[in-house]
């Protein structure tokens, strides 16, 4: 299996992963983006990027009840050499 096929098979088409995990931490208003391919220089190197939206709940003694954020995910594959996944997260 080729990292191109493990990323189609477990990032693309996976129903588990990243919204599972959200929902079962309590987060709602989950709402992920479709992969988007974006173009490279290099042409060994496929970049692939999404945006993931949610509403967290907040467990503090004042202020809000909940929060939402925004995970900017990037997963940039490089050809048979390696896949390196990069997560930025900002609340809103």
């Amino acid at each position: 299996m080729t990292l191109g096929q493990y990323f189609d098979l477990n990032a693309k088409a996976s129903t588990i992963g990243m919204p599972a995990f959200h929902q079962q931490r309590g987060d709602t208003e989950i709402d992920v983006e479709d992969w988007q391919l974006v173009s490279t220089e290099d042409a060994a190197v496929s970049t692939h990027t999404r945006k993931f939206r949610f509403r967290a709940p907040v467990v503090a003694p004042i202020g809000p009840k909940s929060t939402r954020a925004t995970k900017s995910q990037c997963v940039k594959i490089y050809g048979a050499h390696g896949m390196v996944i990069e997560v930025g997260l900002h609340h809103a």
